[in-house]
């Protein structure tokens, strides 16, 4: 990983996007990674992982040069990180917005200036679709995707 990478996970990890600290440590050292926390992470049992995983992630991170990220910090990362999965196509326009959305939510809406057009846009594609499949603004899905796709393109120019 390098070290884009590496700030990124830690962003996930600070805003709970990551739920499963063994499945992480396995890709971590399917790919390649090699570390004494690491390997640790990956050796707990899974009962262990609950109460032990964060701590060893928490070392982990530090190894690699981290560990001090805030979640404050960690919300730009993970919208432009966001956004670059949408325009890279290895993230769905309506799953983009609803993480944000849920980061957002979790992060009790102290980011929202920031995530609000991708909450409105989560909104509409979300909660806000028809059975005709438009949007609650008589918006088409394409259209509203088309903005998600915008919105992704202005977060990272």
């Amino acid at each position: 990983m390098d070290a884009r990478e590496r700030q990124v996970l830690e962003a996930r990890w600070r805003l709970s996007e990551i739920d499963d600290l063994h499945a992480l440590a396995d890709r971590l050292l399917a790919d390649g990674e090699d570390a004494d926390a690491l390997i640790r992470l990956f050796a707990l049992d899974r009962d262990e992982v609950v109460w032990e995983g964060p701590a060893v992630l928490e070392e982990l991170l530090r190894d690699w040069g981290g560990g001090d990220l805030t979640v404050d910090d960690a919300v730009p990362i993970a919208v432009e990180d966001i956004a670059r999965q949408l325009l890279a196509g290895s993230i769905a326009p309506a799953d983009a917005a609803l993480t944000l959305e849920r980061i957002n939510s979790r992060t009790h809406y102290r980011h929202y200036p920031a995530l609000e057009p991708w909450c409105e846009l989560c909104e509409e594609l979300w909660w806000g679709m028809k059975s005709d499949d438009r949007s609650y603004l008589g918006r088409t899905r394409a259209e509203v995707e088309h903005d998600v796709y915008a919105l992704a393109r202005q977060t990272l120019s």
